[in-house]
């Protein structure tokens, strides 16, 4: 299975909304009063990360100002799109016009630092993300047919992401930032996953209600064919809750050193 042009038209809307580089620094006096920064060479930084991540979840909904995060619940894509895969359940799908709701209520179960490489490795919990947009399909389930263009609602609930955030040393006035790059995450298997695609098969009601009773009675295999779409989106929605963060916060303040007596 193959990702198609959605990719870049939801790289590229999590871009446009990001921070530009005339962006100005927030030093540590000016940091909201909710953000917990963490000693790098302390004894419980990983716990530390975890706990500041945890911490903006209740902002993350109406957005940060002082760090240009919008508000991301929803969070909005223009398309995201997957290639025809191998498996029972074998389609052609893009979704646009993408609402996503529940993003915001991860928890951050564990976090493993590689500041030396300028990378952080999260575990994180999920127990919702819900998905609304319009649909174009076509592909097959089992060796029924199916097709069709209409509105789409799918529900995910309890994925385990890991996700990985990437960055890159960027010097700006001489001050040293992290800059995310990339924040690629992978999930297991779904505790179940709920279904609704309209006017399948141009419209015809009784084909188009056995289907999605075909669909949601067999999600697992669903589940499979979608995770592709499931991971870009959640990688979509990190990227829009930390480039902010990355951007203006310098890289020692985010993560000073412990002060010595």
């Amino acid at each position: 299975m193959t990702l198609s042009r959605g990719l870049l038209a939801l790289v590229a809307t999590v871009l446009a909304a990001a921070p530009t580089t005339l962006a100005k620094s927030v030093q540590p006096k000016t940091l909201p009063t909710y953000f917990k920064l963490c000693e790098r060479d302390s004894a419980n930084f990983s716990e530390c990360i975890a706990e500041s991540v945890n911490l903006l979840r209740p902002y993350l909904e109406n957005g940060i100002r002082p760090f240009r995060i919008p508000p991301l619940n929803p969070l909005s894509l223009e398309e995201v799109s997957i290639d025809e895969g191998m498996g029972p359940v074998s389609i052609n799908l893009k979704l646009t016009k993408l609402s996503v709701e529940g993003g915001q209520n991860y928890k951050v179960n564990s976090v493993r630092p590689e500041l030396e490489n300028h990378k952080i490795h999260f575990s994180i919990d999920l127990p919702l993300l819900e998905m609304h947009g319009d649909y174009e399909m076509d592909g097959r389930a089992l060796v029924l047919p199916i097709r069709g263009k209409g509105k789409a609602d799918i529900n995910v609930y309890n994925i385990s992401p890991n996700a990985t955030l990437i960055g890159k040393p960027v010097y700006r006035n001489g001050v040293k930032y992290m800059e995310l790059e990339d924040f690629p995450v992978s999930i297991g298997p779904a505790k179940l996953v709920k279904l609704n695609f309209g006017n399948l098969f141009g419209g015809n009601k009784q084909l188009g209600d056995n289907m999605n009773r075909f669909l949601n009675d067999n999600w697992k295999e669903v589940m499979d064919e979608l995770r592709p779409i499931i991971e870009n989106v959640v990688s979509a929605f990190l990227i829009s809750a930390s480039k902010g963060i990355f951007h203006t916060v310098p890289f020692d303040s985010l993560f000073p050193e412990t002060k010595s007596d």
